[in-house]
């Protein structure tokens, strides 16, 4: 995507999952989903398994390395994917909902610990939630 003198791109490869960006954004507490995962060996057994098995290992470093700057009170949620959803699986976004679900629900706790227990709903300016979708999209 180019925007005036810029082109745009998916950070994925280069920052999978980027801490350190909603940091210089101004934000207090993270809660991370790390949807990173390299495929066990025995799994690699065709060309898209293999092309997802390089960009995993390509990302994992990063991804550890932004992994080790979360904080006290930040969240990291790790959803169960198992086998059933890789990095080209588009089919399989209902799996993957549900397996999000399931991590979010692993993490209800420390969720809960974050939510705001005074002030109307929706008391976070609209500018807030647009900011923290454009920094979770990848």
């Amino acid at each position: 995507m180019r925007i005036e003198d810029r082109v745009l791109i998916d950070g994925g490869l280069a920052m999978n999952l980027p801490i350190a960006a909603v940091r210089e954004m101004g934000a207090e507490v993270v809660i991370a989903v790390n949807v990173s995962r390299p495929r066990p060996a025995d799994e690699v057994d065709d060309l898209f398994a293999m092309l997802e098995q390089v960009a995993s290992l390509v990302t994992w470093r990063n991804t550890q390395e932004q992994i080790r700057t979360l904080q006290p009170g930040d969240v990291l949620i790790s959803p169960p994917l198992g086998r059933e959803v890789g990095a080209f699986d588009f089919n399989e976004q209902l799996t993957a909902v549900a397996a999000g679900r399931r991590g979010a629900q692993e993490k209800a706790e420390a969720l809960a610990a974050l939510s705001p227990t005074s002030g109307p709903v929706g008391w976070w300016p609209a500018n807030a939630r647009t900011t923290a979708s454009a920094a979770t999209t990848s």
